[in-house]
């Protein structure tokens, strides 16, 4: 076999140096020069969701939390009595 060249895996290009990470429900590859900005973001996704646990811990709903509260008081719904002109 070939050692330190670009593969194909489903499709998908993975160069030498590429970080690819799986679990039971697929892979993902994350080019080397893009490492660093994916790093730093899921840093910033991991503290916001800490952010959100330790809310709910104090007793907020999650519900609230994403604004699903707000979506769904603005939402119109029309039943099949209703006609749309």
């Amino acid at each position: 076999g070939s050692i330190n060249v670009t593969v194909s895996v489903g499709g998908v290009s993975v160069d030498p140096g590429d970080i690819v990470i799986g679990d039971d429900d697929g892979l993902a590859v994350i080019p080397r020069e893009g490492a660093e900005e994916v790093l730093e973001r899921a840093h910033e996704k991991l503290s916001a969701e800490d952010s959100v646990r330790e809310e709910v811990l104090e007793g907020e709903y999650l519900y609230e939390l994403n604004g699903y509260d707000e979506l769904f008081e603005n939402l119109t719904i029309v039943g099949p009595e209703d006609s749309i002109q």
